[in-house]
């Protein structure tokens, strides 16, 4: 297991994804602090109309199954304040007013999941918020904003990253969240767009 010094929040998110605390998939039970606040977005998983700048969720996906789809749900949750966000990719609807720090949306058994992680890996200090118009690359050391992508088909979990190269552009930031993500690494692939009503934590 990777073992990174990250803010909480930060922590928690990429709980969500299994990449490095594949353990908080058993706490599908456990309580959520009464503590917690979010904003609420949109219902559904839409988040108003699209628009020049960010069109509706369209992203050509390959899987580590071999699989090729395309992804036409978005939801994403934003963590320290707009430092961080982590943006979920699928071939089903998601309710994004159901998103929380501490749980991924649930996969259907023919389901499938891209979760796409912006952070600050082993952050040091106070976090930057990010802003429209940045360009985030992955495969950035330590100390730097950064990405990972992992994948749910159904009920099996990939956090394989060798081989990852490419960019998340992000058009807007805050509710919702939108862009363009260019990724492939040795399982799988994303191209395309991205509008994703999001929940701030």
């Amino acid at each position: 297991m990777l073992h990174v010094k990250l803010p909480t929040a930060l922590a928690l998110s990429l709980a969500l994804a299994g990449t490095l605390a594949l353990s908080a998939c058993d706490d599908d039970n456990a309580p959520e602090p009464q503590q917690e606040e979010a904003s609420t977005p949109t219902d559904g998983d839409t988040a108003g109309a699209p628009t020049a700048d960010c069109p509706a969720t369209s992203v050509a996906a390959t899987t580590p199954g071999g699989a090729t789809l395309t992804l036409e749900h978005a939801a994403a949750v934003s963590l320290e304040g707009g430092a961080a966000y982590t943006v979920y990719l699928s071939d089903f609807a998601i309710d994004a007013a159901s998103l929380s720090m501490f749980s991924t949306p649930s996969v259907p058994e023919t389901g499938t999941l891209f979760t796409v992680s912006v952070t600050i890996f082993n952050a040091q200090g106070e976090l930057p918020v990010l802003e429209a118009g940045q360009v985030v690359e992955a495969d950035r050391p330590f100390g730097e904003l950064t990405f990972i992508v992992t994948t749910n088909e159904g009920a099996t979990f990939d956090g394989n990253s060798a081989g990852q190269q490419g960019t998340v552009t992000l058009t807007a930031v805050g509710d919702p969240v939108c862009g363009t993500v260019e990724y492939s690494d040795n399982v799988r692939s994303l191209s395309g767009s991205f509008l994703a009503p999001t929940r701030s934590f």
